[in-house]
């Protein structure tokens, strides 16, 4: 489905440059979930908005689907919106809006009629138990909170690839648990799921886990 080759990604901090991906190679298949472990700052949340076409590697290709996805920049809007979901590490949430808007967002963009917006905005929820939160503006909610509507958004699309940055930090073990029931299930029907986690508690439930050092994935 995926395979990345040779990836280079170099930031530069003041008059210096340092590589945080350094001919990076991975292969991501059809309903794999996997696991990514590294210490901090080391270019894991790069790797995947790399992977979820936001942001460009410096060097390296980018298939999908044996497309050279870095060359088809035209269909990247609609392949977030569609066939990508994101769990990012800061939720990336509207507060201002309403819980429903926020997990709504991506299907507006798509123009899906709003009979089929609120049957896939109810279906989701109804995993999280976050219902009764559907009219409160994410303002009002607590960091758990946010981070289970983070969840029910990124889901919503039912995306081919789904992409977590450390998708159960802020919770408790209780919601942990279901979040990983969520991606198991999604496992189940198909989808391929990415993880990045400092808990090897959730990586032991991915099928495969790598560990990211000195800008390359190693199989552990």
């Amino acid at each position: 489905m995926i395979e990345l080759i040779n990836i280079k990604k170099t930031y530069r901090e003041k008059e210096k440059k340092y590589a945080v991906l350094n001919g990076l190679n991975f292969t991501l298949k059809q309903g794999d979930m996997v696991a990514i472990l590294g210490k901090s700052g080391s270019g894991k949340s790069t790797l995947l908005r790399i992977l979820g076409l936001l942001e460009l590697p410096d060097e390296g290709k980018y298939h999908w689907m044996d497309k050279d996805i870095i060359k088809e920049k035209k269909t990247w809007n609609r392949m977030r919106n569609e066939k990508i979901g994101f769990i990012m590490q800061d939720y990336a949430l509207l507060k201002g809006l309403s819980v429903y808007d926020n997990i709504a967002a991506p299907m507006y963009i798509g123009k899906k009629s709003k009979r089929e917006i609120r049957s896939r905005v109810l279906s989701v929820v109804e995993n999280f138990q976050i219902y009764d939160l559907l009219e409160k503006k994410v303002c009002q909610l607590s960091g758990g909170e946010q981070q289970r509507v983070a969840i029910a958004r990124a889901m919503v699309q039912k995306p081919q690839l789904l992409l977590a940055d450390e998708p159960t930090g802020s919770l408790d073990d209780e919601n942990a648990e279901k979040v990983m029931k969520t991606l198991h299930k999604l496992h189940e029907q198909g989808n391929s799921s990415i993880i990045v986690t400092h808990d090897k508690r959730i990586a032991k439930q991915c099928e495969k886990v790598y560990y990211l050092e000195n800008g390359k994935l190693n199989q552990l």
